[in-house]
């Protein structure tokens, strides 16, 4: 789940937030 144009619009702490909800969403 790479997207670099949304990483370059959301936060560092945002991004990992919604990595973190998508993993468990898995």
């Amino acid at each position: 789940m790479q997207l670099p144009s949304l990483k370059h619009v959301v936060s560092e702490d945002e991004w990992n937030l919604r990595v973190n909800l998508a993993a468990c969403y898995r």
